[in-house]
Parts: C-alpha cells; structure tokens; sequence
C-alpha cells in the first residue's frame, strides 16, 4: 500500500467514526495496521487518527493561539464583527480542530512523503542514435522517457519525477535493439529475459 492510499482510508475511517449514525466502535482495518507497522510517519498519522476518534469521549481544546488566529480572520470579513464574537469564537475552535486533523491525515507535506522527487538518468553510449529509460513507473514503454545528447559528448541524459518512498526496476533502451542496465548502479537483479534489471530506491 501506498503512503497516499494509506493517508485516505485513514480519512475514511477517521469520518465513519465520527459519523453519529454509525456503531460506537468502528474496527481498523488490517491493512492500515500492516501499513503503520512498517512507516514510521504513517504510524504517527494513526496514533493521531485514533486520538480524534475518542475525541468525543476525551474533549481536547485546541491550541488558544491557533483558534484566535481563526477567529481574528473570520470577524475580520465581517462587518461590525465585534457584536458577533462568541458565535465565531466557536466557529474558529471548530475550524481550528479540522485544520488540525485534516493537515496530520492528508495534506502537510513532510521529507518522506511530499512531492515527487526530480531523479536525473544519464547513460554514456556515444555510439547510440536513441536512447529511453524504461522502468516500472513507465510500465515499460520502451518509447515513454527518451535521453537526450545535447551536446553530442555521448552522455545521454533526461530527468523524470518519481514518487518518493518506492522502489523502481529500470533499464536503457537503445537503438530500438539493445537493453542494458545502468552501470552506475549497483542494485541489480535478474529481470528473466537473461539479462538485469537496475534497481533505483528513493
């Protein structure tokens, strides 16, 4: 499972506990035990999911500056927002509790799972008219990710973004006949066809 798949049926599950026509106690499911288990960030997520689940058994108050800064917003849009403050003060406690929430399950970006990372794939073949990297995130398109030698050094290069946190098998494609792994990889396997699969963790 992915971190992202994960951080939605988190979600859903968070919402069907607070759903006030659903039974008290709303099991979690295994994969997103299994999941937790082996991620330590989307273990911090689901310690924090379950403590808004019992969060109507224990009331926790958010945090005096972050509702007041909620709250200074929405009078702020309002005219004569003075004689209304009681009815945004609850409001912005409220908003304060799903930002809060919304943020840990979903959105905060953070160093191992935020946005796609820029990986750059180079290859020196000074003999070869064309060149692609094809690999799993590709599902093996030999004419998806081509290189590029731009300045006819015989180094072939491209860069592609690949999501963070997986593992990727790849090889060069070249001149429409030849595979070859990456020589500056150490990873390889066996890829069944007698030759290897490049192994790239990020």
């Amino acid at each position: 499972m992915r971190c992202e798949t994960f951080r939605k049926k988190l979600a859903r599950w968070l919402y069907s506990r607070w759903d006030i026509d659903a039974p008290e106690d709303i099991p979690l499911p295994d994969d997103l035990s299994r999941h937790a288990g082996e991620c330590p960030e989307c273990m911090k997520r689901l310690k924090t999911a379950v403590s808004l689940a019992d969060a109507q058994a224990n009331p926790v108050k958010p945090s005096p500056l972050l509702a007041g800064a909620v709250q200074e917003r929405l009078i702020g849009r309002v005219p004569g927002g003075g004689r209304r403050t009681v009815l945004y003060s609850s409001v912005a406690a409220a908003l304060a509790i799903i930002l809060v929430a919304a943020g840990l399950l979903v959105g905060f970006p953070d160093k191992d799972h935020g946005a796609d990372l820029l990986v750059k794939f180079s290859l020196l073949a000074p003999e070869a008219d064309t060149v692609y990297v094809v690999g799993d995130w590709n599902n093996w398109n030999a004419g998806a990710d081509p290189l590029f030698d731009e300045d006819s050094d015989g180094v072939w290069e491209t860069e592609i973004k690949l999501e963070p946190g997986q593992e990727y098998r790849y090889q060069f494609y070249i001149d429409d006949s030849r595979w070859v792994a990456d020589p500056k990889t150490p990873l390889k396997i066996d890829d069944g066809f007698g030759g290897e699969n490049s192994i790239l963790k990020i």
